[in-house]
């Protein structure tokens, strides 16, 4: 005769723990120039006629409108509703996310560890968050470059000298991760990674050395408890 089977009085009830998230806050400083480079919502429109528009000739595909560079600076600069300049939030997540692979952290663990705060989000992508530049103002910054057919042309984009400044707070898990380890990671993330246009670690090249930063001053950053 089978008896059934006793409930393992033993086994044990699984635990989780409530987040323990605090924020790291730390004011930087651009060790080199930092070159804004958003995706105007008139070029978007632009694109978005085109495809609706449906396929073309060469000749209406090789017409080029004539370039205003002071409009072309305004469009390429992230700007809150409220008017103060910043730098996508996610810039900096993605730096520090990318130098794990040579700071010996889980890359998949960080996604999971570290956030960054907004102060406020772009007035033409209301979905990019933005980290506010609180010392420096662009300058018209014109330049050569080539396609991605390499075909040689123009650029005109937002650039802040070395010397800016801002504010980032970062979200962290401070069950996962210490408090000198994201100031460490950010570190490199100003050094090694960058931000911005032609930051050193780059997909497309080696980079021009532009966006790099560093803490402007690390005895006066702060961890709160969120």
């Amino acid at each position: 005769m089978a008896f059934p089977k006793k409930k393992d009085a033993e086994q044990k009830m699984l635990v989780v723990k409530a987040p323990n998230f605090k924020i790291f806050e730390t004011e930087i400083v651009g060790t080199s120039p930092y070159v804004g480079e958003r995706f105007s919502a008139k070029t978007k429109g632009e694109m978005l006629a085109k495809h609706m528009k449906g396929q073309q000739g060469d000749s209406e595909a090789t017409k080029h409108e004539k370039k205003d560079p002071d409009a072309l600076v305004k469009e390429a600069s992230h700007m809150s509703p409220e008017g103060w300049y910043g730098i996508p939030a996610s810039a900096f997540r993605n730096a520090m996310i990318t130098v794990c692979g040579i700071s010996g952290v889980v890359i998949k663990d960080t996604k999971l560890c570290v956030f960054i705060v907004e102060d406020g989000y772009d007035d033409e992508e209301p979905l990019t968050g933005l980290v506010r530049i609180t010392k420096g103002e662009p300058e018209k910054f014109i330049f050569p470059t080539r396609n991605a057919t390499g075909v040689p042309d123009i650029r005109c984009r937002p650039m802040w000298k070395p010397g800016w400044r801002a504010t980032v707070h970062i979200r962290y898990d401070a069950d996962q991760m210490t408090e000198d380890s994201i100031a460490n990671l950010l570190v490199r993330a100003g050094i090694q990674c960058g931000i911005g246009a032609g930051r050193n670690f780059s997909k497309k090249s080696n980079g021009m050395g532009w966006g790099c930063f560093a803490m402007a001053e690390p005895e006066k950053s702060k961890k709160k408890k969120e």
